[in-house]
């Protein structure tokens, strides 16, 4: 079993049979880590518009960054 433990808690699970695509799990969400409704914001008078990645409900999800691998 994959995760993490620290002085008996689990910090980080194995989320087996999910898979990293379906859940976020560890991922850096950036610039937001929540949802965009209609992946549309107006700031300061700007609207801008980013990516739909979450099809079903229309929503720009956990930014930009969360597919993205480090190199330490």
């Amino acid at each position: 079993m994959l995760g993490l433990n620290l002085n008996n808690h689990v910090v980080v699970k194995d989320l087996n049979p999910l898979t990293y695509d379906n859940t976020y799990a560890s991922s850096i969400l950036f610039p937001f880590a929540n949802r965009i409704a209609d992946g549309r914001y107006d700031f300061e008078g700007k609207l801008y518009e980013l990516n739909i990645n979450q099809i079903e409900e229309n929503n720009s999800l956990h930014g930009m960054e969360y597919k993205k691998l480090l190199n330490w």
